[in-house]
């Protein structure tokens, strides 16, 4: 995670992969930690800064523990409550600069943000997967972004993930 926060903030990206090595590095000797217990302990410890960890997401939610320890975020909060709140705030940055979004767009976007809350990031690949596959796939999502597709697909990682 040093390593993560070491690189410049544009190329900073977490993978569901390296998220998953280190929750099984943690979980082995001598460690022996599992996010639940971890999230359990700062819980009593510094219950003035954690929100209930509610269903637990152990990839993401261990994100969420890690950022808490690094001083990256000052609340220890779930995943998927902090990508909520980026992303309510990315949308807002986009009305305040003059863009507009369809209802349809807005829907994709709210898929979209969904899909990182879990997942972490947000590729082209991901496209052709449910719930986008669904609604049309990469196809669709082209057809109401256009060129400004990879621009938004970029600004959400960053603004959501980073």
């Amino acid at each position: 995670m040093q390593i993560f926060y070491g690189q410049p903030y544009g190329k900073r990206r977490l993978t569901e992969a390296a998220v998953r090595e280190l929750a099984e590095a943690i979980a082995r000797p001598p460690y022996n930690l599992a996010p639940q217990k971890v999230w359990a302990a700062y819980e009593q410890l510094e219950k003035a800064k954690v929100r209930s960890s509610g269903a637990q997401k152990l990839l993401t939610n261990l994100v969420s523990l890690l950022r808490f320890e690094l001083g990256e975020s000052p609340v220890l909060e779930t995943w998927d409550v902090t990508i909520e709140r980026r992303f309510n705030e990315w949308l807002k940055q986009q009305e305040s600069a003059g863009r507009r979004f369809t209802p349809e767009q807005l829907e994709w976007l709210q898929m979209i943000q969904e899909h990182v809350s879990n997942a972490l990031t947000i590729e082209m690949e991901d496209f052709d997967n449910v719930p986008f596959y669904e609604k049309g796939g990469p196809f669709k999502v082209y057809q109401l972004f256009g060129e400004e597709l990879t621009t938004i697909l970029d600004d959400l990682n960053e603004a959501l993930a980073a």
